[in-house]
């Protein structure tokens, strides 16, 4: 007993001198004695469980300078080729060639369009800069207004206000998001910006404003060759709408190259409800819905018809990429297919006539004969009683119902009503049962008075029909 307990007070000891070595090497790291203890009881635990995971909070702060989101005002490449477009738009159309792709002509209009998606990059990350560091000021303004632009426009008003019910932002935003960021305002938790960050945040709206006034002129500038870029296409949802597109996407290849049902979502936004319904809200429609083929639909077939010019406009960006039909017939055909198919798709559905029956067969049917079909048509057969039973006499009045069950006996039992026809099979046999003896047969001593049907009264040996006894067969034979 000695021995284990000098062992068990040894491991008590050993245990008392790793703890000791934990709380030094933690007070060394700067942590407090009691968050020591209580990190090595989640890690060393029985049960299992596990140190828990720090929650990760986004940076919002990721982007210190403005200079390292906005770059493209700053690029040369970039301002030169927009000079060059420029100088572009003081030509005329014969001195330029678009025709074909190998031209530097058409070259710098597809590098043009690859720079508008890097441009709607660029406006994306200014955004979250400006909302990084105007979180501080109005935390709920980026969950009530969703476009970047729009958005911009609202932080240059507001600036520092405090009272933001007297800023007048009717040319900016609609009424009811107007009304939500004055209810919000109101009971914020926001505080003004220092002047440095709010100089910052105003040069990122400048840096916006300026690169959609950049891409509005690329769109002008694509717009106005449209018909020698993409012919087919323009001529299909027109020259304004076909070059978003193509300068969205990145060129007229690029958007050959991608499915119409993605075509069909190209440019969609997300919109704030503020509590209203979702069902008119247009999810999943992006700029094809400006298209004036879908516009002229009633709105229960819009989706129907934004689908059919997603699918045309696909068709008609592959006859451009490969410059099949330059004149742009083949996007006119396209067109025209919808519109006809529009026709249709909202033509009202055409009342269900009702038919006439078909006259009747008046010619005799068929029957099916043999003997299965005799003896069925004899089970089923009016008989005799039955047809005595519908007959009334002539002259005389009805008679009454039996038992009050509507059924008479007609003229059944009465004189006149005849002889109950006998069938052939009867008549056949009835030859043989003459000679037999009927009932109320009178027997008297060794002869017995018959009455029968043939001659009357006559004398008969009644012992003459008791059959004799077979007498048994000795002479061996069988016969």
């Amino acid at each position: 007993m000695a021995d284990l307990d000098e062992d068990f007070l040894d491991d008590l000891n050993d245990l008392d001198d790793s703890d000791e070595e934990v709380e030094e090497e933690t007070q060394e790291n700067g942590d407090s004695t009691e968050q020591s203890k209580e990190d090595n009881q989640l890690e060393g635990s029985k049960d299992g469980f596990e140190k828990p995971k720090p929650v990760v909070v986004p940076d919002r702060n990721q982007y210190k300078q403005l200079s390292e989101v906005s770059k493209l005002l700053h690029d040369a490449t970039f301002l030169k080729l927009l000079n060059t477009i420029r100088e572009y738009k003081t030509k005329k159309d014969e001195e330029l060639n678009f025709q074909t792709k190998e031209s530097i002509h058409y070259q710098t209009v597809m590098q043009t369009n690859e720079y508008v998606s890097e441009i709607n990059n660029e406006i994306t990350l200014i955004h979250k800069f400006v909302k990084d560091l105007y979180y501080e000021k109005l935390p709920e303004l980026e969950s009530l207004v969703f476009s970047p632009l729009e958005y911009v426009k609202t932080v240059k008003k507001i600036a520092n206000i405090d009272d933001v019910t007297n800023v007048d932002l009717s040319a900016i935003l609609p009424r009811n998001t107007i009304m939500a960021i004055h209810v919000t305002s109101s009971t914020t938790s926001g505080k003004s910006l220092s002047q440095s960050d709010l100089e910052k945040v105003m040069e990122g709206c400048d840096d916006v404003l300026k690169l959609d006034a950049i891409k509005r002129e690329i769109f002008e500038f694509v717009e106005s060759k449209m018909e020698l870029i993409a012919p087919n296409l323009s001529n299909l949802i027109g020259s304004s709408l076909a070059a978003k597109l193509i300068a969205t996407v990145g060129g007229v290849v690029a958007l050959s190259k991608i499915p119409a049902s993605n075509v069909m979502v190209i440019g969609a936004q997300k919109k704030a409800l503020h509590g209203f319904s979702a069902a008119n809200a247009g999810h999943h429609r992006g700029m094809l819905i400006e298209c004036d083929l879908v516009k002229m639909a009633p709105p229960e077939f819009q989706v129907k018809h934004l689908r059919m010019v997603a699918t045309k406009t696909v068709l008609a960006a592959r006859v451009d990429a490969y410059n099949q039909s330059p004149t742009g017939e083949e996007g006119r055909k396209l067109r025209k297919g919808i519109e006809d198919r529009s026709e249709k798709v909202m033509a009202k559905p055409e009342a269900k006539t009702k038919k006439a029956l078909p006259t009747p067969d008046e010619k005799p049917r068929k029957r099916r004969g043999g003997k299965r079909m005799r003896n069925l048509k004899a089970k089923y057969a009016m008989t005799e009683v039955r047809k005595w039973a519908n007959r009334m006499k002539f002259g005389e009045d009805a008679q009454q119902e039996f038992r009050e069950t509507g059924h008479g006996f007609g003229m059944l039992g009465k004189d006149g009503s005849g002889k109950v026809r006998i069938t052939k099979k009867a008549q056949k046999i009835l030859p043989n049962k003459k000679q037999k003896i009927i009932p109320g047969t009178v027997t008297s001593g060794l002869a017995s008075l018959a009455f029968t049907p043939v001659q009357g009264i006559e004398l008969m040996n009644p012992d003459i029909h008791v059959r004799k006894p077979t007498q048994p067969n000795t002479s061996g034979n069988y016969f």
